[in-house]
Order: C-alpha cells, then sequence, then structure tokens
C-alpha cells in the first residue's frame, strides 16, 4: 500500500513490455493521486507532462462526474503499460453512466474534453463490459516532440524556455 488508500494491484515485466495496475478509491483528490501514481511510475519514459496531466485529469474527471465512481465506495482501476514506442493509459470505472464516452459533433459547454485527449493522445479509444464497466484508453508516444511551445517530459524538471523565432526564420 501506498498513498492514500492506494492499493497497488499487479506488476508484471512481460519481454519489452512493463504493465501495472492500482485500484484508487473515490475520495477528493483521487484524480491527483492518480496523476502522482503515473508521474512516478512513468518517470524517465519520455512521456509528455503536460499532454499525461492533462489526459488524467480529463479521463479520471469524466470517471468521476459520470460513473459510479465518485459515488462513496466507488472506485477507478488504472492500468499503465509501457513498451519500447509508446505508453498505453486504461482508466476503468465503477460504471453506472448514462452516455458512452465520445467527442462529440460540436464542442458545447461539455463535452471538449474527450476532444483534447484525442488531439494530445496518438489513440484513444474506449470498451465497455457486461456490467457495465467502461475501460476509457489513451495511447501515448515516448519522447515525441510536442505540436507547438515548449516540451517537457515526465521527471524532466521545468520546461526550457520557448525558442523566439523572427518572422521569415525558421526554428
Amino acid at each position: 500500500m501506498s498513498g492514500a488508500g492506494l492499493v497497488e494491484g499487479v506488476g508484471l515485466l512481460c519481454g519489452l513490455c512493463r504493465v501495472e495496475v492500482a485500484r484508487f478509491p473515490s475520495a477528493d483528490g483521487m484524480v491527483r493521486q492518480v496523476r502522482r501514481w503515473l508521474r512516478g511510475r512513468l518517470a524517465g519514459t519520455g512521456v509528455d507532462a503536460g499532454d499525461l496531466d492533462l489526459i488524467v485529469a480529463e479521463i479520471g474527471g469524466n470517471a468521476v462526474l459520470h460513473t459510479a465512481t465518485g459515488a462513496p465506495g466507488g472506485c477507478l482501476w488504472v492500468v499503465v503499460s509501457v513498451t519500447r514506442e509508446r505508453v498505453r493509459l486504461e482508466f476503468t470505472d465503477d460504471g453506472g453512466a448514462y452516455t458512452t464516452p465520445g467527442v462529440r459533433g460540436r464542442p458545447d459547454e461539455s463535452g471538449r474534453g474527450l476532444r483534447l485527449v484525442a488531439a494530445l493522445a496518438q489513440d484513444w479509444g474506449w470498451r465497455a463490459d457486461a456490467t457495465g464497466r467502461v475501460t476509457v484508453w489513451a495511447d501515448l508516444g515516448r519522447a515525441r516532440a510536442r505540436r507547438c511551445g515548449t516540451r517537457r517530459t515526465v521527471g524532466s524538471g521545468p520546461p526550457h524556455p520557448p525558442v523566439t523565432v523572427q518572422d521569415g526564420e525558421r526554428p
């Protein structure tokens, strides 16, 4: 056991793949605990820290807000698998959602979170089991360049200052 109520379930090493599973009981700050746990597991992997934080906040927050995960006694299961090419994050809720995950046609007041996940992840998706529990997953590249601005990987410290480019110059 580590963290406030965190139970680490399984840690496996299978060839070039590392898989770890953890269960996070419903509590104030649960998404923050998930983010801290994942940052610890992904230090040195080249995963962009900002992308990781945003993806965890969006998917974890959706589970708390829209499913039984956020209810007393609820929990969120998190699986992280690391290969040479990518990191896969999987978040399994406690079921009870009234909608299915998805990027809606219009970015209304709500529904933008998974649009951000889709933009940051190499790939993402979801699956439901027979009990109604939903797993939302996102694949992140390792040591990939960000689309804009500066790049900071998990465990790399503060970001470097941005490069200033004059009109007509190439960075």
